[in-house]
Parts: C-alpha cells; sequence; structure tokens
C-alpha cells in the first residue's frame, strides 16, 4: 500500500460502518477483487477483528488538500461515489 483512510459510513443496523480507501503502490494488484481480501488476509493477527474495515475501496487518489492532507470530510463522500459507480458499471 501506499497510502490508506479509513472512515464510517452509514450503516442501517450498527449506525456506522469502517470502511478503508486504499492507494496501492504502483505495480500491485489494480482492479483486482481479490486484492480486498488479501489485504483483509494481512490484517489478521495484526488487529482486533472488530477493527478490520468492512469494506476496503482501492482508488487511485485520496481527496487531498493544497498542502498535501487529506481532507476528511469528502473522503467519505468521494470514496462511496467510486463504489456505486462501479456498481452501476458492474450491473450493465
Amino acid at each position: 500500500m501506499a497510502e490508506a483512510v479509513c472512515f464510517g459510513v452509514e450503516d442501517p443496523k450498527y449506525g456506522e460502518v469502517v470502511w478503508a480507501g486504499v492507494v496501492l503502490k504502483p505495480g500491485y494488484g489494480g482492479d483486482d477483487p481479490t486484492e480486498e481480501e488479501r489485504i483483509k488476509k494481512g490484517l489478521d493477527g495484526k488487529i482486533s477483528k472488530f477493527k478490520v474495515p468492512e469494506r476496503i475501496v482501492i482508488a487511485k487518489t485520496i481527496p487531498k488538500t493544497a498542502t498535501g492532507k487529506i481532507q476528511r470530510r469528502h473522503v467519505r463522500d468521494a470514496f462511496v461515489k467510486q463504489v456505486r459507480a462501479q456498481s452501476a458499471q458492474a450491473k450493465l
């Protein structure tokens, strides 16, 4: 991984669940659907199971300010939008 960020996403059962946005280093996985599972398997035993993100979204970039800091207030919206676009594209 080159970069990663965790954020909360609304959930009808729990109120909010943890997702993660990940930017891979060049040459790693890409859009491979098994990449999410590989990352989760890598976290197994390193952090508690309840801390493992429910969903890991592979992205090209993470929203940042002009000074390079992560724009926390835009992260969730950007990644949820990406997941919805991928879902819509998969249905076609």
